[in-house]
């Protein structure tokens, strides 16, 4: 039953749409965050900001990014394996014999 509906799962015919939503999204992120230099001035114009102010914070933010994409690559696998193991498991008792 698991494999049918794993199978069942694979064949969606929207798992591309999602996959290429992921990648516009991600695409749209990283945009925005490199647009920091034209908006720069502009910004610290407006709010009354410092231009250092400004660029530290998004210093701070590449830096909270990579940190985070270093944890997500070291913990993504273990929750991964661990998440496919209790839901196996649940669906096959043979696991807990």
């Amino acid at each position: 039953m698991l494999r049918e509906r794993r199978a069942n799962r694979m064949n969606s015919p929207y798992r591309w749409v999602i996959v290429a939503a992921g990648g516009l999204l991600g695409c749209v992120a990283i945009g925005a965050m490199f647009s920091l230099p034209v908006f720069l001035r502009p910004m610290s114009q407006e709010t009354g900001w410092s231009v250092t102010g400004i660029s530290t914070t998004m210093t701070i933010g590449f830096l909270a990014m990579a940190v985070a994409s270093m944890v997500w690559a070291t913990i993504g696998p273990i929750y991964y394996r661990s998440r496919r193991f209790w839901s196996e498991a649940s669906a096959n008792e043979s696991y807990f014999k």
